[in-house]
This record gives C-alpha cells, structure tokens and sequence, in this order.
C-alpha cells in the first residue's frame, strides 16, 4: 500500500515536470514567429502594454494562494471560510484592477502614446480573473498536490495559443492579433484556473462559511506574506517601463525575449518549488529542514549549470532567430542576463523557506529598502550606462535580497535547532 502511494507520488511529480517543460518548450518555439512576422518594435509594444496592465494587477492582489496552503482543509469544516474569503478577494482585486487601469487612462494620468491606448482598453479585461492564477484556485493545487491535473489543460492551451501563431505568421496578420493573441491566451489561462475551483469546491460539497473576527488573522497572514511575491511582479514591470521610457521598444522586446527564455528553462531547473513550501511546512525538524535544502540546491545547480553552459556555446545560433538583427553587445546581453536570471532561480529555494518558517515580516523590512534604492537609482544607471546599467543593478539588487533571505533563513533554524 505505502510502496504503491510513493510510486502514484513519484508519477504525478514526473508527469508534471515533462508537461511544464513541453509547455515551456512550446513557449520558447513562439518566440521567433512572434518576432519574424511583427518585428522588435512591435513585440515590445506587446510586452510595454502587459508590464503595465500587469504591474496595476500585482499591486491590486493580495496573493492570497499562501494563506490556502497554510490554513484550509477541505476536511476541517471550520476552515472552509478561508477559501471562499481568499476567492472573494481575488475576485475583488481582478474588478478593482480593472476599473483603475481604466480610469487611469481616461484621466490620462498614464505617460501613453495615443495610439495604444485602446488596446490598453481591450487588454484590461484580461485582469478580472487574472488574481486566481496566483491565488485561491492556485492555493487549492498547492495544498492538495494536484498539479497534473491542471497542467495537462494548461498544455492544451498552450498548443491552441501555438496554433494561432502559426496561423498569423503565415497569414502576415500583425500586431493586433497578435496582441489579440496573448490577452486570449491570458484569459484562458485564468478561465482554466476559475473552472477549477468551481470543481472542486462541488466535488468535496464546501459551503460557503461566515468569517469570523477571530479568522484574522489569515487575512493578515496573507498581506504579510503575499507582500514579497506581490513586490518581485511589481519590481519586473516598472523595470520594463524605465526601459522603454529610456531605451526604446526595441530594447524592451531584447530583455523580455531574453527573460522568458531564462523563465522558461528555469521550470526545468525549478521544476518543484512549490511542492518544496509544502515540504517545508510540514517538516519541523531542523535536521530534515537542512537535508531537504541542501538536496534542492545541489540540484538546482547542478542542471543550471549545465543549462547555462548549453546556452552559451550555442547563443550565435538562437539569439538571431528570436531577436531580429542582433549586433554583437546584444549577446553578450543575453548571456549576462540569462545567467543573473539562472542565479536568482537556484537562490529562489529561500524564497520558500522564508514563507514556510514564516519569517516575511522581518524580510520584508529589508525588501522595501533595497527595492526602494534600485527603483530609484534605476533611471540614472539607464542613462549613464544604458542596457548595462539596467543589467548590474539587477544582479546587485538579486544578491543583496538573497543575502538577507538565506541569513534568516539559517539562522531561525539553527534558533529552532
């Protein structure tokens, strides 16, 4: 019975990490349509309209899929409320977000070009559901191992989203689609995430339960805890719009090709981080929390290393294929950025040991006060130095909040020990 539950475990963890990776895969593969049927200018208007559709939707959402993890349990009764709460309040952020974007734009409060500011319109919709990616819908997945499930839907989208582009690359259809292209796909992805939860919620016969004034405390757990996810989103899209402001589409299009492509192998480096929090919240002894640490990161960078070497020897073969005319500093770009990006992946490790011995509040401290310095010496690194300036500061800003997460991290559990 024991042997058959590991090998069920090991199987739906298997499955899981071949179809993010065939999903990644096929991200990756729609890079150079994109690029070769629209061009860098018009893929980085794209990316500048989702940076700022996205940074107002992170700052709205409470990332409320930690609090799930934590305190639910669809077998305990009492706790049932949390996640019809958690709901309620993705639901909230996704229309609060929304109504803002657009209110930003009618008063004109937003630095656009006139041109895009009805596509802004159109892509604001996208945001209602959005919050349930990263929150109650996510929680339940988490908490209950059922990644399998979701993902084989999430491939199918995917591979819909890969046949449309095939389509407009061949069919010369342009920006529109393919701007049309990615809210469909970022709309589906939440509609997946919503019908989920609906599902499940009708599957184990959870009643909707009052909120007590004693249930608080979950509340504040996930404002606390959800503070540091929500600041990294903010964080990567204001950069992305100094870079535009400063540096141009073209530019942009180079970093955000350059970063999906480092996010995209990093699911294959990363493949487990969060079943790692769960791990970890259910693991009390501080000699098994060290041993499952030190097992992760020996992985993590062991494959990234080798990742990163790959990608290196072969950039004068990719990088021209996903960013048109590329001259020689953009490689050099490209690999300085994928390897910041590899970086901060293997050190994301402590990113869930912090959630799971619960010490945001103190990281959070520090947090503010190093993404305060990096946003505001961002603008003058942009200009001094250019594409670079942008570059070094993100590797000084990922080392300094890794310093911080991986001392408190050892040394509450050598407290504990």
């Amino acid at each position: 019975m024991l042997k058959n539950k590991i090998n069920s475990k090991y199987s739906a963890y298997a499955n899981n990490f071949i179809i993010n990776n065939a999903v990644s895969i096929i991200n990756i593969l729609s890079l150079p349509l994109i690029i070769k049927a629209i061009g860098n200018e018009a893929n980085g208007k794209i990316l500048y309209i989702q940076a700022i559709a996205f940074l107002i939707n992170d700052l709205l959402t409470m990332q409320t899929s930690l609090g799930v993890v934590r305190f639910f349990d669809h077998q305990k009764k009492e706790t049932h409320a949390y996640l019809y709460f958690s709901f309620f309040i993705d639901l909230f952020s996704g229309i609060l977000s929304f109504l803002c974007l657009n209110i930003l734009l009618y008063f004109s409060f937003l630095d656009i070009e006139k041109e895009l500011i009805l596509f802004f319109r159109l892509f604001s919709f996208v945001l209602i559901l959005r919050p349930l990616v990263t929150g109650s819908a996510s929680g339940i997945i988490r908490k209950n191992m059922m990644f399998s499930k979701i993902s084989k839907i999430i491939l199918v989208k995917s591979l819909l989203k890969f046949c449309l582009i095939v389509l407009g690359f061949f069919k010369d259809l342009g920006f529109v689609y393919f701007l049309f292209i990615e809210g469909l796909s970022e709309f589906l992805l939440s509609l997946i995430y919503l019908l989920f939860f609906v599902w499940y919620v009708v599957r184990n016969r959870i009643k909707i339960r009052k909120i007590e004034r004693s249930d608080l405390g979950f509340f504040l757990f996930n404002i606390k805890n959800g503070a540091v996810i929500t600041l990294d989103a903010v964080l990567g899209n204001l950069s992305a719009i100094f870079i535009k402001k400063y540096l141009g589409f073209s530019d942009l299009s180079l970093i955000k090709v350059v970063e999906k492509i480092g996010n995209a192998l990093g699911k294959f480096i990363v493949p487990s981080n969060q079943i790692l929090y769960t791990k970890l919240c259910s693991n009390k002894d501080s000699d098994i929390y060290f041993k499952i640490i030190k097992k992760y990161l020996r992985h993590y960078f062991f494959v990234s290393f080798f990742v990163f070497v790959l990608i290196s020897l072969s950039i004068r073969m990719w990088l021209p294929v996903l960013y048109v005319d590329p001259q020689s500093y953009h490689y050099y770009v490209a690999i300085f950025y994928i390897f910041t990006i590899f970086l901060g992946t293997v050190l994301s490790i402590f990113q869930q040991t912090v959630l799971a011995l619960d010490r945001i509040h103190v990281v959070l401290k520090f947090l503010v006060i190093i993404n305060l310095l990096y946003l505001l010496s961002l603008p003058f690194f942009i200009r001094a130095y250019a594409i670079w300036g942008f570059l070094f500061l993100k590797l000084i800003q990922l080392l300094l909040i890794a310093s911080v997460k991986v001392t408190l991290s050892v040394r509450r559990v050598e407290f504990e020990h």
